[in-house]
């Protein structure tokens, strides 16, 4: 991984590559190679008369969110507004939500720390949107997208910052839970 050039500046875990991005050209990333073995999965299957069941599980976006270009740049840290809930002090709420800050090391982390890390998660995302998109023009180019259901869900999102928050742990907020399907 190489450094962007929005380094952290508190950042809590010095060799966690947060604020990093992905060296390797996109095509050769984790993303888009479990892409290209889908379709060559599809063709195969594709060739024969029965029925077919096909599943494509991605890792990302997920810590540490290390998008190759062009989404890592995609993203400009500065253009990433904060979230409204972003300055919630958890006054009120469950302790361990006030635990889960201070055990990822996140207290100190304004707004310039957590827009890098959304310029990964956004890039991230972005990346598996491509990798999604090459996917549905292979079925498209099979001649299959008119009969196949293509079914897009995830398990869970990311605080992402919302309520001073990273990933999913101790939280029912709408950012965590409000998924596809």
């Amino acid at each position: 991984f190489k450094e962007l050039k929005y380094p952290i500046k508190n950042n809590p875990w010095p060799k966690f590559p947060i604020g990093h991005y992905e060296t390797l050209p996109v095509e050769d990333c984790h993303t888009h190679v479990l892409a290209r073995k889908c379709i060559q999965k599809m063709n195969a299957l594709a060739s024969g008369d029965a029925p077919w069941h096909l599943r494509l599980d991605f890792s990302e976006p997920h810590l540490p969110c290390v998008p190759a270009e062009p989404f890592a740049s995609m993203y400009p840290p500065e253009s990433i507004p904060p979230w409204v809930n972003f300055h919630d002090n958890l006054q009120g709420k469950p302790y361990i939500q006030k635990q889960q800050v201070r055990n990822w090391k996140l207290e100190e982390w304004t707004w310039d720390e957590w827009s890098v890390y959304m310029s990964g998660y956004l890039g991230a995302i972005s990346q598996v949107d491509d990798a999604i998109g090459c996917v549905m023009l292979a079925l498209q180019e099979l001649g299959l997208d008119q009969n196949t259901v293509v079914i897009f869900t995830t398990d869970h999102g990311d605080a992402a910052g919302s309520h001073k928050q990273i990933d999913k742990h101790y939280t029912m907020y709408e950012e965590v839970t409000h998924v596809p399907l």
